[in-house]
């Protein structure tokens, strides 16, 4: 691999043999703006920049975090197969958490609109049996080898995950640069409130360019003081403001700003804290809440992760994976309650049988 390919130019990394994207990643994009010294405004928005946005901190948290908590097990038809597979339960075995290996990977697809797991063991029937979840910058490719930290690795040890969409970092550009750009518009007002000032001498000699530069320098360092902002003027110096303060306007700006952000993750205002004027929708309690955010944003994640594992490669054929997304929206236990009873006086369920439903106790006939 040569130098230019491994920038992102001729063969390496745009072929279509091996993965649907083409194109340099930004993590090229940003060894160019080294390269060149191009300003930020002339290069991609990374993800670690992105993460210093609050709103997309609490978006990702949101939907990795959320996913991260929901169990998943292999199912054969409708039954629930026994064992079940290693890889669906514990992906990373004893190196990662279930959890965290399933936040990482949805956290992945959000931002790259892929994610990958590297194959470290096989059982007899050459089944995968444990992985390894790499992250976006770890992989590489040519016209016709992966590489994982510069190791050429068969194709049959690579899955890739592909997301809903091509991933935040690459459609959501221009909502992410000026969510960056609010966010420093607010750092300077917060920095120095007030609005523009002006020294204006109204008597006696006029000042020389250097004595007007030591009276400004005093002015900026007084401002800038940690230990408060006092400066002097004598007789001949008036001090004049222009402009009026914009910490409402940037407080508006950055409202709208997480709004967008929340439209660009596909998540509903309330996910980031964003306030949407004029709305008049409330949720009472924590199920309402989840039961949208699958509708809107989460099951395609979960139709991602689960389709991949589904697949021949992974598990055996007739074998798919499932996430108990029900455990998201469980009711509280005086709704539940009032399942129950209603469910009886129908003479839908016995006692008996809902309280094997709440204790999680097979019914008769249940393959779990």
């Amino acid at each position: 691999m040569g130098l230019l390919q491994w920038l992102g130019f001729g063969a390496a990394n745009q072929t279509g043999v091996l993965t649907p994207y083409a194109g340099p990643t930004h993590l090229q994009a940003i060894t160019l703006q080294h390269l060149y010294d191009l300003a930020d405004d002339h290069t991609p928005v990374t993800r670690a920049q992105a993460m210093a946005i609050p709103a997309v901190a609490r978006g990702r948290n949101v939907i990795c975090q959320t996913l991260g908590r929901v169990a998943w097990e292999a199912r054969t038809g409708t039954k629930r197969t026994h064992p079940q597979p290693a890889i669906i339960t514990q992906p990373e075995g004893n190196a990662r958490a279930r959890a965290l290996t399933y936040a990482w990977t949805a956290d992945a697809l959000l931002f790259y609109g892929r994610a990958w797991w590297i194959a470290r063991a096989r059982d007899y029937n050459q089944r995968i049996t444990c992985v390894e979840w790499v992250p976006e910058s770890a992989i590489t490719w040519d016209s016709e080898h992966y590489y994982v930290r510069g190791i050429r690795t068969p194709p049959e040890n690579i899955i890739r995950i592909d997301g809903p969409h091509e991933g935040l970092l690459v459609y959501g550009q221009d909502v992410l640069k000026a969510a960056r750009a609010i966010s420093k518009a607010y750092g300077r007002t917060a920095a120095n409130p007030t609005p523009a000032l002006e020294l204006h001498q109204t008597q006696g000699d006029k000042l020389t360019k250097e004595e007007i530069d030591q009276l400004i320098a005093r002015w900026i360092a007084a401002r800038n003081n940690p230990n408060g902002a006092v400066s002097y003027t004598n007789q001949a110096i008036e001090l004049r403001t222009h402009g009026l303060p914009a910490e409402q306007l940037l407080i508006a700006g950055r409202k709208a700003s997480s709004l967008d952000i929340a439209q660009a993750m596909g998540l509903p205002a309330w996910a980031v804290d964003a306030e949407v004027g004029g709305s008049s929708i409330t949720y009472s309690n924590s199920p309402s809440r989840m039961r949208e955010l699958l509708d809107l944003s989460l099951t395609g994640y979960f139709d991602a992760i689960g389709g991949r594992l589904s697949l021949d490669d992974v598990l055996p054929r007739g074998t798919w994976a499932h996430a108990l997304v029900e455990q998201l929206t469980t009711p509280d236990f005086a709704d539940r309650m009032a399942g129950y009873k209603a469910a009886q006086e129908a003479g839908i369920y016995t006692a008996e049988q809902c309280i094997a439903i709440e204790t999680g106790t097979p019914l008769e006939g249940d393959p779990k």
